[in-house]
């Protein structure tokens, strides 16, 4: 059992695809629309709102960067 983890740690966890490709345009198209509706609540004057959008929009630019963020955090281990 012990083999089979080992062999699924070291695969390569992501590959470029189509799909993953959408996703990820789709991860920042939110957060871009997030972060236009969080300033025009901020502007309102409706700071709860606005403020769980811009946590929305950062945690859908988070999304958008998870390749990135997951490759950086190999390197930082010593993995990559």
């Amino acid at each position: 059992m012990k083999i089979v983890i080992e062999r699924i740690m070291k695969r390569k966890s992501h590959e470029r695809t189509v799909g993953t490709l959408i996703s990820t345009v789709c991860y920042f198209v939110l957060a871009a629309f997030f972060a236009l509706q969080a300033s025009d609540f901020l502007q309102a004057d409706d700071g709860l709102r606005g403020w769980a959008l811009a946590a929305c929009a950062m945690a859908c630019f988070a999304g958008g960067l998870r390749y990135v963020i997951h490759d950086m955090v190999e390197k930082l281990r010593g993995q990559g």
